[in-house]
């Protein structure tokens, strides 16, 4: 749990010290099928939200992504699904797009504030009277504003994914598993996506397996909020 805490902490600093304007973190988990002809750029395409996705109407907007991500890569029969009727035989694979995002709790202590005693403070007055003088203090407690205690309390993180997973239609099974995450502070929705979909289709290999953080900076009037 500390461990948690000091990494959630440190994320929070990262974001005041550099801002989201700066710097984004994520990271990638890909694992292809090693056996599978990855090679074959002639593998009629079909690229879909994903129908496994319970947020099929947003991940709609990353199909074209996919789409000219493969294509970039040299892939010559590539379609979203919509455009199947352009293929030129049956799609052999089958890409299918997800963005999700998930809130989880933890549990954090930390100091509690309020008014607490500081010292004392004497104060004296002297009195005159006909025939001599008395004098009478008072002395009385300060206050300020600090730590009175320790105490558990409740926070929350948000983390978001972009999901490809593509699928062979004849053989009826996986040949690649692709998930990238992050948890930018800051960051409103859509661009946290944005910038998981540019960084997995940048990053992903059809070849070898992926597992890796990365820190990407952004240019300099980036905002993501």
């Amino acid at each position: 749990m500390m461990k948690a805490i000091k990494l959630l902490c440190c994320l929070a600093v990262f974001t005041v010290l550099s801002g989201c304007a700066t710097f984004m973190r994520g990271s990638l988990e890909s694992t292809p099928d090693p056996t599978y002809p990855f090679s074959n750029l002639d593998t009629p395409i079909l690229v879909m939200a994903s129908p496994e996705s319970s947020n099929q109407l947003q991940s709609k907007y990353y199909v074209q992504r996919v789409v000219s991500a493969l294509r970039m890569r040299g892939y010559n029969e590539v379609v979203a699904e919509q455009d199947k009727a352009r293929l030129k035989s049956p799609a052999r694979l089958e890409f299918w797009v997800d963005v999700s995002s998930k809130t989880q709790s933890f549990v954090y202590r930390s100091a509690d504030y309020g008014t607490v005693q500081t010292g004392v403070a004497t104060s004296c007055d002297t009195y005159e009277g006909r025939h001599s003088a008395a004098t009478r203090c008072v002395t009385a407690p300060t206050t300020g504003y600090g730590v009175v205690g320790y105490s558990d309390k409740t926070g929350f993180s948000t983390t978001r994914q972009f999901i490809l997973n593509a699928v062979d239609l004849k053989e009826r099974r996986k040949v690649l598993q692709l998930q990238a995450t992050s948890g930018n502070s800051g960051c409103n929705e859509i661009a946290d996506y944005d910038f998981l979909a540019e960084q997995a289709l940048e990053r992903m290999n059809f070849y070898q397996i992926i597992k890796q953080n990365f820190t990407v900076k952004m240019p300099k009037d980036y905002q993501c909020y």
